[in-house]
């Protein structure tokens, strides 16, 4: 007696069904000719479209140039009727949805060894001009020896272009592991499989999807607006390192993503390289350097200001037309300059200027190059409160540093306006061009921890030392570079050299900055101020009454500078508390004499 005849797909013996997706059905088949486990995918659209019949076999032919050992390849196509049959390598193994579910989070390292597996797969397709648009643990399978093998390259692009009633109903499951741009409809590039793939990544390491919204509707908002809990991260101990690398590949923006498979694997050697060496820091700030030449605002602005350094070097002989002709290309620039040239803090004579030129000649070559790049730096053109506060205390911090330093030395005046601009640099790139890590930082700060230990936590080294390897790129003087240290903690040594001066000034208007920035009320305002005179006591022999003094002359004389920095001084919140500081501080004097009577 002979037992049934076995399902035959060409010379494939159908062995059983593995699954059923909505790309089709998928069969265990048994290659007779060469002896061999295989994988069939029989494609069943709705309807009976033949568009994917007569696109599959492009299809297949595209993604059979994928030769990696981490890519599971298709060997031939094959037609049941009017129906493709895709025929791949059989993976004996699981998915790593199933693995997850199975085992768990992955550790730390464990998940950046899978990674670079599939990044390494990733990066052969990407530069075959093969995008994969589908990536998820339900297309990544884990075999045997614990590899990962990519499934079903070029597929969703295709079945993506079909608009079928399945598609548009089945299509619920899948957002979850979409980018942004997939979502909308928009171009896509390989930077969104570097998108997706960061999902992935982040649920290797935390075990539940980044995207863990239910519901089709929350899911596509939460995409739209890359909602993450990064918070998570950190509580299960995700090394800062990791928690950077995952927040580049999960940009919203793909101009300021990771642009490719190509460009993230030398990211992830290099992540694993800061890992584990010794040298923690160095390795650290290449890899924030190359975070903010991936912003597309950056480039520009680091080539401009570039440009005005060179021009103004001491040896650089350059005129005033010279480089009134490099800032006259931009017409913002040269109209602020001209306008803070007209300004109180600078024309105490009442003399109008008119040209750059003329601005150049009475501010000088120093001091136009230091505005310009604070300008240039601190541009932004969007009405973020937050970052309009940055410039304005930017500039009071070089307002007051040129008061403090011009009573010491009144031929350091300008140049301490140039180093106090400059001194808290590294921590305003954050704030413009980081700000997720320069929010982390401020809640760290909040929670009781340092400025310097939250930045750490956060980037692995401090901000000052950011912001100095960004004004040696730009060609900043050195003097400037050395004034973005900050001094240590606790009463400040004695000085006696002009550098001294010149970094304890950019010193002190900076901490009365953040000191009007963040003070209390009462006797907490009171308390901060003799703390901070008493640390500064080598700079001043002032009391409260002169701090008071010296606030409110940089407040009046910063009122007059900020419309030409397109600063609204009454709607910024640092200015109106700059404006206030002086009165809070005299009334908690008086409270406190009056309860002490």
């Amino acid at each position: 007696m002979t037992g049934k005849k076995p399902a035959m797909i060409g010379r494939f013996e159908l062995v059983r069904r593995l699954g059923e997706g909505l790309q089709g059905k998928v069969y265990l088949g048994h290659d007779r000719e060469l002896d061999r486990k295989v994988a069939l995918k029989v494609i069943t659209p709705a309807n009976g479209d033949t568009r994917v019949s007569e696109g599959i076999a492009d299809e297949a032919r595209i993604a059979a140039r994928i030769s990696h050992p981490t890519v599971v390849p298709i060997f031939e196509v094959v037609m049941l009727g009017e129906t493709p049959v895709l025929v791949f390598e059989f993976v004996d193994g699981m998915t790593l949805r199933e693995y997850i579910r199975e085992h768990g989070r992955f550790g730390e390292r464990e998940a950046l060894s899978l990674l670079v597996r599939i990044a390494a797969g990733l990066r052969c397709a990407h530069e075959q001009g093969v995008m994969h648009l589908d990536l998820s643990p339900r297309n990544i399978m884990i075999d045997q020896e614990k590899r990962p093998r990519i499934m079903d390259f070029g597929l969703a692009r295709l079945i993506a272009s079909i608009e079928t009633d399945r598609y548009r109903n089945e299509v619920a499951g899948t957002p979850r592991y979409m980018s942004p741009e997939q979502v909308a409809a928009a171009p896509l590039t390989p930077a969104s499989d570097i998108f997706t793939l960061g999902l992935v990544f982040y649920e290797l390491l935390t075990g539940t999807p980044a995207i863990n919204e239910k519901g089709f509707v929350s899911i596509i908002h939460a995409v739209e607006t890359v909602k993450i809990d990064w918070a998570r991260l950190h509580a299960l101990g995700v090394s800062p390192e990791v928690v950077a690398l995952l927040r580049e590949m999960l940009q919203r923006d793909p101009a300021r993503r990771i642009a490719s498979a190509s460009e993230l694997v030398p990211e992830l050697d290099n992540v694993i390289e800061m890992l584990r060496s010794t040298e923690q820091g160095s390795l650290a700030l290449e890899f924030l350097m190359r975070r903010l030449q991936r912003r597309p605002e950056f480039p520009a602005c680091s080539h401009a200001i570039a440009e005005i350094n060179r021009l103004t070097a001491e040896d650089s002989g350059v005129s005033f037309d010279r480089l009134g002709s490099v800032i006259v290309r931009d017409y913002a620039l040269t109209n602020r300059i001209i306008k803070i040239a007209n300004s109180v803090a600078f024309n105490p004579a009442n003399k109008e200027v008119k040209t750059i030129s003329q601005a150049i000649a009475r501010l000088g070559l120093r001091l136009v190059r230091t505005i310009s790049n604070g300008l240039l730096l601190y541009r932004q053109d969007g009405d973020d409160p937050g970052l309009k506060d940055l410039l304005a205390s930017a500039f009071v911090c070089a307002l007051v540093a040129r008061h403090i330093a011009g009573q010491r030395d009144p031929a350091l005046a300008e140049e301490a306006f140039m180093c106090a601009l400059f001194h808290d640099m590294g921590s305003h790139l954050l704030a413009f061009y980081l700000p997720e890590e320069h929010r982390e930082i401020g809640e760290l700060m909040a929670r009781g921890r340092s400025r310097t230990e939250a930045e750490r936590a956060v980037l692995m080294l401090p901000a000052p030392e950011l912001g100095k390897a960004v004004a040696a790129r730009w060609h900043f003087p050195q003097i400037i570079i050395e004034c973005m240290n900050r001094l240590p903690e606790g009463v400040v040594e004695p000085f006696d050299t002009a550098q001294g001066l010149l970094l304890h000034t950019a010193n002190f208007a900076s901490e009365l900055c953040e000191l009007v920035r963040t003070a209390g009320e009462g006797e907490d305002l009171l308390l901060g101020a003799e703390r901070f005179l008493d640390r500064h006591a080598n700079l001043h022999d002032g009391d409260i009454d002169w701090l008071c003094r010296l606030v409110s002359a940089a407040a009046g004389k910063f009122a007059d500078l900020a419309p030409t920095l397109g600063v609204s001084y009454r709607g910024s919140d640092f200015c109106n508390r700059l404006g206030e500081f002086a009165g809070a501080l005299g009334a908690a004097r008086e409270e406190r004499e009056s309860a002490q009577a």
